[in-house]
Order: structure tokens, then sequence, then C-alpha cells
């Protein structure tokens, strides 16, 4: 697997429903899934390469800033102590 980073030139979808984008003038597949990226988005992702096809793996795809920093994937939130007896919470 490589990982890949750089700017989306497009994102395509064909008859069959199979999805792509571009980035760097090579084409990525995500097959029926579609990617989490627009054109002109900064991103970063895991390849691979299957004869002379790239496939990205779609869960990687991270929109990024141009200077490298990753946007991490956003958090599910945590439970909350919402209704609890703030006499039995304890605070840190």
């Amino acid at each position: 697997m490589s990982i890949v980073t750089g700017y989306v030139e497009n994102v395509s979808v064909n008859a069959k429903g199979i999805y792509a984008f571009k980035v760097d003038g090579v084409r990525y597949g995500t097959y029926k899934t579609k990617p989490g990226c627009n054109e002109g988005d900064f991103v970063q992702f895991s390849a691979s390469q299957k004869g002379e096809f790239w496939n990205a793996d779609p869960k990687t795809i991270r929109k990024a800033e141009a200077g490298g920093q990753v946007n991490p994937p956003t958090p599910t939130p945590l439970a909350t102590n919402a209704g609890a007896n703030p006499s039995t919470t304890r605070s840190t």
C-alpha cells in the first residue's frame, strides 16, 4: 500500500456506477463507493496498484491542509452525564 497526498483534479462516475478521482494525473478507483472528496480538495489516502490500475481505499480518504497536516476523522461524541446527580458525578 502507498500513501498518496495531493490535490483532487476531478471526480467521476461511469454508467455502471464506478467512481474514480484523479490526483497528480493518476486515476484512483473506489469501485461503487463515492469518494469523500471533491475537485480542488487537498487529500491523503492509501492506495494499491493492481496491474495498470490504482485503487484508493475510500475509508482512508482524508482532507488535508496544503502543509501536509491531515485532518483526522471526526470523532464519535461520547455519552454525556445529562441528568446525572451532580453530587455523585466526579470531576477531574
